[in-house]
């Protein structure tokens, strides 16, 4: 952390907050078969202490459908200096350190081009913790990129604290590994920052040839409920959001 006014969410720590000495990780993975699974262990330096496992198993078979279950678990403690510090809270829960506790199952089906599958996740609520148990990321600030099966793109569940949630996503490939359209719903019911959904659509064109490696995409998600000023630039329960992505993988 060094001059970015934003960290967990919607939330700001003071001007002038001392830098940290950064962080720390290191994890495993291992695959068997039909089966994959990993670990992580995160050390944000005066953040939070992280702790994250998911795992993959698809059932094997010789149908069309392919049936597959997922699972995760994330667990945060202590390191919280930096909020205390400068007693910055998260969903207005000051709290007396970082004690967060969060899993997750998916499950759905992958055939031909396609995929469709159904994921929760549950955050616990911890009294007397920072943001009342929400987890402390630093991968959602306006933009979903944490690893949680229930988000959006605008919101996840890492970004309105701890409570619980539902989302179900279909994925096909129009034109096989050039356009994919995908559609999503996420549902989120939580302690601090009240119940709302999301709604996603999104179309993304993949080049072949020597463009290989592109990525056009234009996303659409309308949300609703929530609690005020849940939603960035809106004073309303709803916001409509529109976003064109250009990215490379070299």
């Amino acid at each position: 952390y060094e001059g970015d006014s934003l960290y967990g969410g919607p939330n700001v720590l003071p001007a002038g907050t001392p830098p940290t000495n950064g962080a720390l990780a290191f994890g495993a993975q291992y695959h068997a078969y039909h089966a994959e699974t990993a670990a992580w262990f995160y050390q944000f330096d005066q953040f939070a202490n992280m702790f994250y496992w998911n795992g993959h198993y698809a059932l094997p078979t010789s149908f069309v459908l392919k049936p597959f279950v997922d699972a995760q678990f994330t667990r945060e403690w202590g390191a919280g200096e930096t909020f205390a510090n400068t007693a910055t809270t998260l969903f207005g829960q000051p709290g007396q350190g970082v004690n967060s506790t969060n899993w997750g199952i998916k499950t759905g089906i992958a055939f031909p081009h396609g995929s469709l599958w159904w994921g929760y996740d549950a955050t616990e609520l911890h009294a007397h913790a920072l943001g009342g148990g929400a987890i402390i990321s630093p991968y959602t600030i306006g933009y979903t990129a944490d690893p949680l099966y229930v988000n959006s793109m605008m919101q996840g569940l890492v970004g309105v604290g701890p409570g619980h949630g539902w989302r179900v996503r279909a994925a096909y490939w129009v034109l096989p590994e050039q356009v994919q359209l995908t559609a999503g719903y996420s549902q989120f019911t939580t302690y601090f920052s009240g119940n709302s959904n999301w709604t996603h659509f999104n179309v993304s064109y993949f080049p072949q040839g020597m463009f290989k490696g592109l990525c056009l995409r234009d996303q659409v998600e309308v949300g609703n409920g929530g609690a005020v000023g849940l939603f960035p630039g809106s004073g309303q329960h709803s916001f409509v959001y529109n976003r064109v992505m250009m990215t490379y993988k070299f």
